[in-house]
């Protein structure tokens, strides 16, 4: 597969040494149809997606994409704001086992209640991650299929 076309009137003469410049990077249409294809600015990159129908709001399909980051399909269903919501419920519930912890008397305890605020502050870590992740897939930005925006 090449590049996306460059336009031929804007290619450099047979005289000049600099390379035409390459298209930014995207979703091109790939080879079959209804498919688009990653280009990361000088390759083709093994990614595809459903291809935008004409017409069509971009967010339809956006919201349907998932940002792989460390290994985890984050942005899943809810949004952002159902994301946010429930890791700052999860962050009040882990205020008692953490009062609990440090006002104990035994130390078996103050540990199993300090590892259970610890649990649910983890889980509230990653709702607010996948909020993140959310906000991004809900502004439509074409993210790369990495997930950075250098994929």
């Amino acid at each position: 597969m090449t590049g996306p076309t460059v336009d031929p009137d804007s290619a450099p003469s047979a005289g000049r040494s600099a390379p035409p410049p390459q298209p930014p990077a995207g979703w091109y249409p790939a080879d079959q149809p209804g498919l688009e294809r990653w280009w990361d600015g000088r390759h083709w990159t093994e990614h595809l997606r459903p291809a935008v129908q004409p017409g069509a709001h971009p967010r339809v399909s956006v919201r349907h994409e998932r940002i792989r980051w460390a290994g985890v399909a984050w942005g899943g269903g809810g949004g952002s704001a159902l994301s946010t919501v429930f890791g700052a419920v999860f962050v009040v519930m882990a205020l008692p086992p953490v009062a609990f912890a440090l006002g104990a008397r035994e130390a078996w305890r103050a540990v199993f209640m300090a590892f259970f605020a610890l649990v649910l502050l983890v889980g509230a870590a990653a709702l607010f991650v996948n909020a993140h992740f959310c906000r991004i897939l809900e502004r439509g930005g074409s993210t790369p299929p990495g997930g950075s925006s250098n994929p």
